[in-house]
């Protein structure tokens, strides 16, 4: 991706590298104090289990032929529709143009799901849409085609893709019926903008921008931004380790003081300016397992029965989640943003069912400390994967916009369904009453 050398932090001291991110966000000098012990969150045994006013169903253009059936079979054990779609629906390398690109953006695709499920007489409490800016394996953003630009690789600080995102959100804030927009799928991307010479501070203006223009569009409307708790505790944490000089413990990798500066880093500013404007009305967050990826005690089973050390650790990998959601100074309660789960996973194969729904009971339990507003899996539905020369899979596995990186399957296993609509384990945790 090409970016602009806006700043670069590793060649810089931190006091420097904070001055650099603000100054371009237009904000205060912010120096984190070095001795600072954060308060650690109070952790809960409950189980967690949510009600269905927490539960939320994400479908994708995959679900529509299943519209019917879900209605008379499970359409009950929720309340909220989630429709996981990207800025521009772009399914080949060549850019959409932008006079072009309204019904390839999220109001219409919004639009017509909507529109299928009334057909089938499918409806909800409450709609929900999370807009994603990046490519399915997340290598680069989705783009339109900038006319003035030159083509270039889309950037957060070009003023043409500002304008075309800022738009496509406005426009969804019209949808009849919407009640949540989340920006952004993983937005905590600070470690990789940082290394890549990247435009972090012009990410977070736009996102401020988004919701300022949501709101003015549609007051009602519950916007916020969205992050990955996983990201965040490897390549998050290690890279603010590096940053601030300071060694992480092998034998206590959740540092207390580590977490809460590196969600003071990436996530924070999103949340409020340096004048205490808050630009959220809740916190977004995925929760996806990738075993092989920095995650070694979810490797293997996870059986809670037989592995008490491994359910110390899930339980502390979560418990600083509040940290995210606390605007006060430290935890002490004065703005606490709810907190949205807008994707659950534990990527792996159609055997891992019983792995995801162990998975899914420990973060619930771990989670219970917390104010979860509404939570949903990744997807609805399997998608078959044989034979492969005609299943849907491949538009997933091997995607146009990533044509170099090689097949992953993991996307079309993590259905709360089988691809014949069968409930998994995963599904019976998941709807389980309080």
């Amino acid at each position: 991706m090409n970016t602009p050398k806006l700043f670069r932090l590793k060649n810089v001291s931190i006091l420097s590298a904070l001055v650099l991110m603000f100054v371009a966000c237009g904000e205060e000098e912010r120096v984190a104090p070095r001795d600072f012990v954060p308060a650690k969150p109070t952790l809960s045994s409950a189980e967690g289990h949510w009600s269905v006013a927490q539960r939320a169903v994400a479908f994708d253009m995959e679900d529509e032929i299943y519209f019917s059936q879900f209605k008379s079979k499970y359409a009950d054990d929720f309340s909220i529709a989630l429709f996981n779609l990207p800025i521009v629906n772009q399914i080949t390398s060549n850019p959409i143009a932008p006079d072009q690109a309204k019904p390839y953006q999220p109001l219409a695709l919004a639009q017509a799901q909507l529109s299928k499920m009334s057909a089938d007489g499918l409806s909800f409490d409450q709609v929900a849409v999370t807009v994603d800016f990046m490519t399915p394996f997340r290598t680069k953003l989705r783009s339109l085609k900038l006319e003035t630009s030159n083509n270039e690789d889309p950037a957060f600080f070009l003023t043409e893709y500002r304008s075309a995102s800022i738009q496509a959100f406005e426009d969804l804030a019209g949808l009849d019926g919407i009640s949540y927009i989340t920006v952004g799928l993983n937005l905590n991307q600070y470690a990789y903008w940082d290394d890549k010479d990247g435009d972090y501070s012009n990410l977070v203006t736009l996102y401020r921008e988004i919701y300022t223009a949501i709101k003015a569009k549609n007051p009602k409307v519950q916007v916020g931004p969205s992050f990955d708790w996983h990201v965040l505790m490897t390549e998050g944490l290690n890279h603010t380790a590096e940053q601030y000089g300071i060694t992480m413990d092998a034998n206590q990798p959740f540092d207390p003081r580590l977490i809460y500066l590196a969600v003071d880093l990436s996530i924070k500013p999103f949340l409020k300016d340096q004048k205490e404007t808050v630009y959220a009305d809740f916190v977004g967050m995925s929760f996806n397992v990738t075993p092989t990826f920095g995650q070694t005690f979810f490797a293997g089973s996870p059986d809670p029965k037989g592995d008490a050390a491994m359910i110390e650790k899930v339980k502390a990998l979560y418990q600083y989640v509040p940290y995210a959601q606390d605007l006060s100074k430290n935890l002490d309660g004065s703005k606490v943003l709810p907190l949205v789960i807008n994707q659950i996973d534990w990527e792996g194969t159609a055997v891992d069912d019983k792995n995801r729904s162990i998975y899914l009971k420990l973060l619930k339990s771990s989670l219970s400390h917390v104010d979860v507003k509404w939570a949903a899996w990744k997807r609805l539905l399997d998608i078959p994967t044989d034979p492969p020369e005609l299943s849907r899979c491949s538009a997933y596995s091997t995607n146009a916009l990533e044509p170099d990186l090689p097949a992953n399957t993991n996307f079309c296993y993590s259905g709360l369904l089988t691809y014949n609509a069968s409930p998994k384990d995963v599904y019976e945790t998941l709807t389980t009453n309080p």
